[in-house]
């Protein structure tokens, strides 16, 4: 399987694919293990979608897509979101679709 490195974004930026955050991966599934609710009963440490902001809002801010608008479309992708942290689908294959997502969200709108 190939590793994605980055995906190009509208304006030619890029989104750099993170190495997994395996902490994060363990965290979520034992919160999701005790019964939290994904959508919403996890907090900012536990959030994939917080960690990638953190890590891709320079890149995301300035083509319009606000924290919000990029969470909620990582709790639209739960399925994608699931199969990461079940072991079915590659981190990389993970953020790489979440990223093109992403791109095409942002091409959408301009």
């Amino acid at each position: 399987m190939t590793r994605v490195e980055a995906v190009e974004l509208p304006g030619g930026m890029f989104l750099e694919i993170p190495h997994e955050p395996v902490d994060l991966r363990v965290a979520m599934r034992d919160a999701l293990a005790s019964g939290a609710d994904w959508r919403e009963g996890l907090g900012d440490g536990t959030c994939v979608g917080v960690w990638l902001w953190a890590q891709w809002r320079p890149a995301l801010e300035p083509l319009g897509c606000s924290r919000e608008d990029f969470v909620e479309l990582v709790i639209a992708s739960g399925r994608s979101v699931g199969e990461w942290l079940s072991g079915s689908q590659s981190w990389s294959t993970f953020a790489g679709e979440l990223a093109g997502r992403v791109g095409r969200r942002l091409l959408a709108v301009r």
